[in-house]
């Protein structure tokens, strides 16, 4: 379970006190925390659909 609205006040925190940030896990295994699913390859790793909703999350907050 990914908690959006937590995620989103941390990531707001951070900015407003210019602390930087980074995701937690670019890995495959099957946590909440990995930002690609399993079996993904490292040609695969930006390619969307590859992605846990932790890595659509971060690519997302990163695009702003």
């Amino acid at each position: 379970y990914i908690d959006v609205e937590e995620s989103n006040a941390w990531w707001a925190f951070l900015d407003e006190n210019k602390i930087s940030y980074t995701n937690w896990a670019v890995c495959d295994v099957n946590e909440m925390s990995a930002a690609c699913v399993a079996d993904t390859t490292p040609s695969q790793v930006c390619v969307d659909g590859y992605r846990t909703q932790s890595g659509d999350m971060v690519v997302a907050q990163n695009s702003k």
